[in-house]
């Protein structure tokens, strides 16, 4: 028999804060404008954004974080968003 746990969706200050834990070097204005750009996107109601929404999950993004802090040189010129 398996268990099934139901969890409560996490606020953007929470993911923030869970992201700033494993990475300690992130910066965090960063982080929280990325965290708000999926949470937007997780409340459209266009099926192809919500879509996009699912690829970016809290495990996504810091796999996205913890490369970028790796190499920051790359990408410097751009703007983040």
């Amino acid at each position: 028999m398996l268990l099934f746990h139901n969890l409560k969706p996490m606020l953007i200050k929470e993911q923030c804060e869970v992201i700033a834990h494993l990475i300690p070097n992130v910066d965090t204005e960063i982080a929280h404008r990325l965290v708000s750009l999926v949470e937007r996107y997780r409340a459209s109601t266009d099926n192809g954004i919500r879509g996009i929404s699912i690829s970016l999950s809290l495990r996504r993004l810091i796999y996205i974080f913890r490369r970028f802090t790796q190499n920051p040189e790359r990408g410097q010129n751009e703007k983040p968003f």
